[in-house]
C-alpha cells in the first residue's frame, strides 16, 4: 500500500510570516512552484497558493504574510489546510487535497514535526496506472465553465472565483476555442512583479487595477480590458482529446503542471478534466 510517506516531498517553497507578499511571489516564481509553506522561524503556520490574491487589496511591497494570514478566512487563502499522517493512504490523501483545493498538502508525525509535502500531482503520478483505458469523457465536466473574447478580464476574475477555477477556456462567436485565460495570466498583467518583489497600486480592487506601467493619468482600468488582450492564443492552450483516456489526460496534467486541461472535439471544447475531478474519483474507489 503506498502513502503519503512514500510520495512525500522534503524540498519545497519556505516563507516567513515576516516575508512580504512580494518576497512569496518571488519566491514562486524564481522555483516556479505553486504554493508555499509559510513558517513563524521554525514553527509551522500554514500552506498556501496565489489564488487568493485575484481577490486581496495589498502592497506587495510592504504587505506582510502575517498580515495577510490574519484576514485568511475573509480571503479566502487556503493557508490552514489539513495535516496528513505519514500512514495515510492514497485514497485519504486523495480526499483531503480534493476538499482542501490546494496544490499539496503537509505531512507530520505523531509528535507534530513537519516531514514534507504531499503534492497532487506526485499523486497524480501514482494513480495514473488506475485509469489506463477509462475514457475521459466518463469523468470529465460536461457543463463547461467559459468566458467570451470580448468579456473582461474583471468578468474573468469573477467568474474563477464563483466557479472554484484557475484558467477559463475563451470562445470566439462561432463557439470554436480562441484561447484561454489563467489566474497567473491575470497576475502578471496586473503586478507585472520582479524577482524579489512585486508591488500593487494601494488602492487596488475590482474596480480599478491600473497596469503599473502605465502614467498616472491613463483612465483604462485592468478589469475592463477584453480578455483577448491577456489570454494565451489557440493552438498554444493545452489541450487533450476528448476521445481519449484519464491516463492520458493525467499525463498532460502531470507534464504540463496544471489544475486542469480542456477537452477538444471537432476544435472545440467539450469539456474540461480537473485534478480535482481525478483525486474525487480516486477517493471514491
Amino acid at each position: 500500500m503506498v502513502t503519503a510517506n512514500d510520495i512525500l516531498k522534503k524540498t519545497f517553497v519556505k516563507v516567513d510570516v515576516n516575508d512580504t507578499v512580494g518576497d512569496f511571489l518571488g519566491s514562486l516564481r524564481r522555483k516556479k512552484q505553486t504554493f508555499a509553506v509559510v513558517f513563524d522561524g521554525k514553527k509551522y503556520k500554514g500552506l498556501t497558493g496565489r489564488k487568493w490574491l485575484l481577490t486581496s487589496r495589498v502592497d506587495a511591497g510592504k504587505t506582510k504574510m502575517s498580515n495577510i494570514m490574519k484576514q485568511a478566512s475573509k480571503k479566502r487563502a487556503a493557508f490552514f489546510v489539513p495535516k496528513l499522517k505519514p500512514d495515510a493512504d492514497l485514497k485519504e490523501v486523495c480526499r483531503l487535497l480534493a476538499s482542501a483545493d490546494s496544490r499539496a498538502l503537509p505531512v507530520f508525525d505523531r509528535n507534530d514535526k513537519l516531514l514534507g509535502v504531499v503534492t497532487a500531482r506526485g499523486v497524480l503520478r501514482k494513480i495514473k496506472s488506475s485509469y489506463k483505458g477509462i475514457p475521459v469523457k466518463e469523468l470529465a465536466t460536461k457543463k463547461l465553465v467559459t468566458i467570451g473574447m470580448k468579456d473582461t478580464v474583471g468578468d474573468a476574475i469573477k467568474t474563477m472565483n464563483r466557479s472554484n477555477v484557475d484558467r477559463l477556456p475563451v470562445l470566439a462567436k462561432n463557439g470554436k476555442l480562441a484561447g484561454i485565460v489563467t489566474e497567473l495570466d491575470i497576475l502578471k498583467r496586473f503586478h507585472k512583479f520582479p524577482p524579489s518583489s512585486m508591488k500593487y497600486p494601494s488602492d487596488a480592487d475590482h474596480d480599478g487595477w491600473a497596469d503599473p506601467s502605465w502614467d498616472s493619468g491613463e483612465k483604462t482600468r485592468m478589469v475592463g480590458l477584453p480578455v483577448e488582450n491577456i489570454m494565451t492564443p489557440y493552438p498554444m492552450v493545452i489541450t487533450a482529446d476528448f476521445d481519449s483516456t484519464i491516463a492520458a489526460a493525467i499525463d498532460v496534467l502531470v507534464d504540463e503542471d496544471v489544475n486542469s486541461v480542456v477537452l477538444m472535439e471537432n476544435d472545440k471544447p467539450a469539456a474540461m478534466l480537473t485534478v480535482k475531478d481525478v483525486l474525487d474519483d480516486y477517493s471514491k474507489e
